[in-house]
């Protein structure tokens, strides 16, 4: 915002590329006062998870929060512990906080959504990651092992560093690991999408499309 702030000054037009759909719903919406991780809680939840897996997470957080429960799926463990962490300590839902008024931008956004076909998607979505295993995705996940990341950090819980590390503890086979996480992506990036569908000045560019440069260019700007 800092630099926004700036370029706002010398009136100079800027893009921001990049970004989850709830960075950026947090750039220009603003966040959400919640109120703080309370270690005794968290302790609490992550030991439940260690005996009983996060099965046993996602099912209390479906019981008090459907919404954020749909919207999270069962293996993103940090983010259950959360919101349940969350409701714990305020008897009110994530997803209700949420919905709270913001201290939103007064800037004015247009959000441009760059958009493909649903099989050409997961077409690329399964090229990437064959290449990225073949340039050592695997050896990656070996490395921050050793040098002491592991499940509980927020890092290792994203797709793919996620399933490598079950297939390394011997609960997987790497086919079966590849096959999750190609699945897993694909059903991040329809979350995404459908986040986009519902935030306003939304703008879909279609990546095959035939149109020229300047016509796209003419379209943004209008």
């Amino acid at each position: 915002r800092r630099t926004m702030d700036e370029l706002d000054k010398i009136w100079q037009p800027y893009i921001v590329v990049g970004g989850s759909g709830l960075y950026l719903r947090a750039l220009i919406e603003g966040l959400v006062n919640i109120p703080a991780a309370d270690p005794g809680i968290r302790r609490e939840l992550k030991n439940l998870s260690g005996t009983r897996g996060n099965q046993a997470l996602f099912k209390k957080l479906a019981e008090c929060d459907p919404e954020t429960a749909q919207r999270l799926g069962v293996n993103d463990g940090v983010r259950i512990v959360r919101a349940l962490e969350v409701f714990t300590l305020t008897g009110k839902p994530l997803s209700l906080w949420f919905k709270e008024k913001r201290a939103g931008d007064a800037r004015n956004y247009r959000l441009i959504v760059l958009d493909l076909d649903r099989k050409t998607l997961y077409q690329r979505i399964e090229t990437r990651l064959d290449f990225m295993m073949a340039r050592g995705l695997l050896d990656e996940v070996k490395g921050l092992l050793k040098r002491g990341y592991g499940p509980d950090s927020p890092g290792m819980q994203t797709v793919g560093y996620r399933e490598l590390m079950a297939c390394l503890s011997g609960k997987t086979d790497l086919a079966e690991a590849v096959r999750l996480i190609k699945r897993n992506t694909r059903h991040y990036a329809k979350r995404q999408l459908t986040w986009f569908r519902k935030m306003n000045y939304q703008q879909w560019i279609n990546c095959l499309s035939n149109e020229s440069p300047e016509d796209i260019a003419n379209k943004i700007s209008v």
